[in-house]
């Protein structure tokens, strides 16, 4: 569990697993303040020494974790802008800066989903403070740094097929680096922030629950996005899934795995390119998403129950039996 929790802070429409998840809640009175930073707009428009040096005197933490270089002395930064201007020269990086603008504009669209979002965390947590929101292109240095008053993503991670180049990241990662991720994995990434765990419990179940409030979080606060979306799955992967819920789930309970601690059954909730011991069909973090099912029929059954009440209970195993679960035939 603890690792989850690493994870979410480190991190991304067809048919819904659980359509009582749309959420119907009034956000309009609800105030954000959403301005995106365009930053790769500062240092690829004027490539100049000095107006990167510039750039670095005033992102100096940005500029050190993106570009991975230290910022110690004076003789740091000039290496540090000797490297930025070399790299916004090289056409292959300028290539990937201009399909950016092309892909994502102006990026209203994505401005309005990180409206959407941080309305309705601050519905349900309203002393949550949205964080500005930067954009850079590095070159697939660093993908994204996040805190709780800024967050800085890399466009270069959410062009998917759009350019010639990839992130180093295995194949069957590749769909979910997309523009459609682009939100959702920043507000899977503040999930973290709200949940709360039993650091004692080690179970694969606890494991499979943490994961389960995280989509659920996300889901809650996002809406709007289609759980294609939130699972990171195709629809075929999904509807796949869905038509084998019974026989997927026998194999834990049947394998007795939902209260096993051995950590090689994190294999069931890690990044893999399918569940290679349930089939070659059964798509890849099964137990994410059978920990999203648990979640969202414990809240079902448990209607008066708000979302932070969710995210503070740290028993597991209360959630799965009060889910009162059966996997449909």
């Amino acid at each position: 569990m603890k690792k989850l929790l690493c994870i979410l802070a480190a991190l991304s429409l067809v048919s819904c697993t659980n359509k009582d998840t749309i959420d119907d809640i009034n956000t309009e009175g609800i105030k954000v303040n959403v301005q995106i930073e365009r930053l790769e707009r500062t240092i690829f428009k004027d490539k100049s020494a000095e107006n990167i040096s510039k750039f670095v005197d005033q992102n100096k933490t940005i500029a050190s974790f993106f570009f991975k270089s230290p910022l110690n002395t004076p003789e740091d930064q000039r290496i540090l802008v000797q490297h930025i201007q070399s790299l916004v020269n090289n056409p292959s990086l300028d290539s990937i800066y201009r399909t950016s603008e092309k892909e994502f504009g102006e990026m209203e669209d994505i401005r309005l989903q990180f409206e959407e979002g941080f309305k309705h965390i601050k519905y349900y947590y309203p002393k949550f403070k949205e964080p500005q929101i930067k954009t850079i292109i590095t070159g697939f240095s660093n993908d994204k740094l996040l805190s709780d008053t800024c967050m800085v993503i890399g466009l270069d991670f959410f062009l998917g097929n759009k350019i010639n180049y990839a992130p180093p990241v295995f194949e069957y990662l590749k769909n979910r680096l997309q523009k459609p991720y682009f939100v959702h994995n920043i507000m899977l990434g503040i999930s973290s922030k709200y949940i709360e765990i039993d650091p004692k419990d080690e179970t694969l179940l606890a494991n499979m629950i943490g994961w389960g409030k995280a989509l659920y979080f996300t889901k809650k606060i996002m809406p709007s996005l289609p759980d294609t979306i939130i699972l990171g799955y195709s629809s075929k992967q999904l509807k796949g899934a869905e038509a084998h819920e019974a026989e997927i789930f026998n194999h834990f309970i049947k394998g007795n795995l939902l209260y096993n601690t051995s950590h090689m059954n994190e294999k069931y909730v890690n990044e893999r390119p399918y569940t290679a011991e349930i089939g070659s069909e059964c798509p890849p973090r099964i137990g994410r998403w059978l920990g999203y099912l648990f979640v969202s029929k414990y809240m079902e059954n448990n209607p008066k129950l708000s979302l932070p009440d969710l995210m503070k209970e740290k028993d597991a195993k209360k959630i799965f039996t009060q889910s009162k679960y059966k996997p449909k035939k």
